[in-house]
């Protein structure tokens, strides 16, 4: 047992029951006051250690701590693994840590009541209750994979120095015997290897082989190896570049020191893995870029702090002993619930425009118009009554004389909505900054590297009348438009859309047909754009800065209406309002997405 490693060790957190583990921990604390934090983690590991190598899992030692002799046999037992599983360490180094453990035991035992007699320890050799604690544990059954991991993992280095590995998240996933074969790929390695470089050389090894293993998300050795053949080796280690490059700018770490460290584990997994043929080369070269000193790095933008709701919403309940990457995945899966919420939102809501459309579609072919004068009939009635109660004719007659078609003083009236904008727009289903953000933040949902800027850019047409920014090559359907990068070479980019995604381009171009023909007939060059949004008087083309990118009163009343708690929809709309950028933080892969602010 390498007591050094232990708080490494991930499966010891589950040895121990949460009320014991809190009894345990007081003990500790009320025999070793303010100053003594490492021996008390030191403590607590070896005793979970013990309980670890009996197949022992959330133990609460109930009937131990209700029995004296049981307690002193538990006690026996546990100074016997200790003394047995430390070969090679002077009986001193030993008794820096059984002794303690020993008074810490015998105040737990106080605790619960029981006299049991303290022991003294000897620093040069064995004394009889220390032998007779040996052979009490050597009589208990071995499990020598417990005792393996309990080792942890060294590779001596060219100077025969020992030197840390931690492969745990590589034994937890994927058990001993695929560890094993890491291990042994790794102590050949560092024979050639000087102590101080293989230190350096190991730890950036682990953080690449780490990382790999969070991109197997079957979690078998054979998708993780699948990862590492000469198909996809060059593929994963890039997606490890983009991963922990934006790890480094989240972090505002320095760019030059990642790129360097990176392209050093490469190395070394070359070296360790592909020269000693564990596993094949790639069949392109491995990317490796090279990063000068970089003046103004880039960072990004969260939206600012987190708000107590977020807090409780997205961080609580974390238990502190899990893995980073575990907590990261419970973060990110309460993330995703929010944002498959909000799609699904989002999708009620794009359903309800179509729906409309459709329904608008047969009021213009079957709804009379009202004429401009004398809409008069027999005996003085209304020949082609309008309004909210006769939405067919009015929904023909504005259709029929189209934006801004009514010459007189209120085309409200007109249309028998007088003080009723808001409603006659919902009703007469125009392109408005509502409903073109239901339809634009489905498309970040579908393709998150779509920003504002560059839908504000996009052309749906050239100035001949020919589709430039939406149009198929073969049987994929792209749509293309501009990003502002250094240099005009870079700066066109083009989205290949899914079967969803071009169902919403296709309406969108649907939805704003009638904008896009008026403008035409007034001669403005706006009508090229793929956005535009109108009224039923005037069109606008939408500029970054305008309300088509801020807060969106009709998604609180929207949010209000689905089954959700209050605190799911005030993280909801926060997160629309307040966010720049969508980040999933499981596994810190950077997407671009809507500037809602």
């Amino acid at each position: 047992m390498n007591t050094s490693i232990l708080s490494k060790l991930s499966l010891l957190s589950g040895a121990i029951s949460k009320p014991l583990s809190l009894q345990v921990s007081a003990v500790i604390d009320s025999v070793y006051p303010e100053g003594y934090e490492t021996k008390k983690i030191q403590i607590f590991n070896i005793y979970a250690a013990f309980l670890y190598s009996q197949d022992l899992t959330k133990f609460n030692g109930i009937e131990i701590f209700s029995n004296k002799d049981k307690f002193q046999s538990h006690l026996d037992m546990l100074i016997g693994f200790i003394y047995a599983e430390q070969e090679g360490l002077k009986f001193k180094t030993i008794t820096t840590f059984s002794k303690p453990i020993h008074n810490v035991m015998c105040t737990l035992a106080k605790v619960n009541n029981i006299d049991i007699p303290t022991r003294t320890f000897g620093i040069t050799k064995i004394s009889h209750y220390i032998q007779d604690c040996i052979s009490k544990y050597q009589s208990l059954p071995v499990n020598d994979d417990k005792l393996a991991y309990l080792n942890g993992w060294l590779i001596t280095s060219q100077e025969r120095r020992n030197v840390v590995v931690q492969l745990d998240f590589l034994y937890v996933k994927y058990g001993r015997y695929f560890t094993d074969k890491i291990h042994d790929a790794l102590r050949i390695y560092g024979l050639g290897q000087k102590t101080n470089t293989l230190q350096s050389r190991i730890f950036e090894l682990i953080n690449l082989l780490e990382v790999v293993s969070i991109l197997d998300k079957k979690g078998t050795i054979e998708s993780f190896e699948l990862l590492l053949d000469e198909n996809n080796v060059q593929v994963t280690f890039y997606k490890v570049f983009q991963i922990k490059l934006s790890e480094c700018i989240f972090k505002n770490n320095n760019l030059v020191a990642f790129n360097r460290a990176l392209i050093t584990s490469i190395e070394a997994y070359e070296s360790a893995f592909i020269n000693r043929r564990v596993y094949p080369s790639p069949l392109k070269p491995f990317i490796r870029p090279k990063v000068l000193q970089v003046q103004n790095p880039p960072s990004f933008s969260s939206g600012g702090k987190t708000s107590e709701l977020e807090k409780v919403r997205w961080f609580a309940d974390i238990p502190l002993q899990i893995k980073d990457e575990e907590a990261i995945e419970i973060i990110e899966a309460r993330n995703n619930r929010d944002m498959g919420y909000l799609k699904t939102v989002l999708v009620s809501h794009f359903h309800d425009i179509k729906r409309r459309q459709e329904r608008n579609k047969a009021f213009i072919e079957n709804g009379r118009v009202k004429p401009i004068t004398g809409n008069v009939g027999g005996r003085g009635a209304i020949a082609h009554p309008i309004g909210s109660v006769h939405l067919e004719n009015t929904v023909a007659t504005f259709y029929h004389y189209g934006i801004g078609g009514y010459k007189g003083t209120d085309y409200d009236v007109f249309l028998g909505f007088r003080s009723k904008t808001y409603e006659l727009i919902k009703e007469l289903n125009l392109p408005t900054n509502s409903t073109l953000f239901t339809l634009t933040a489905l498309l970040v949902i579908e393709h998150p590297k779509i920003t504002p800027a560059w839908l504000q850019k996009l052309q749906l047409f050239n100035e001949y009348g020919k589709r430039q920014g939406y149009f198929q090559v073969g049987k994929k359907f792209i749509l293309s438009s501009e990003k502002e990068r250094r240099g005009r070479n870079l700066a066109q980019q083009d989205v290949v859309l899914n079967d969803f995604s071009k169902l919403i381009v296709d309406f969108i171009v649907e939805h704003t047909e009638l904008a896009r023909e008026h403008l035409k007939s007034i001669g403005n060059p706006n009508w090229m754009y793929l956005l535009l949004t109108c009224s039923h008087n005037q069109v606008f083309r939408p500029q970054t800065s305008a309300a088509l990118y801020q807060k969106k009163p009709f998604l609180f009343v929207y949010l209000k209406k689905k089954p959700i708690s209050l605190m799911s929809m005030a993280c909801l709309i926060r997160m629309l309002i307040v966010s720049p950028v969508l980040l999933p933080i499981g596994q810190f892969v950077v997407t671009e997405g809507f500037r809602f602010i």
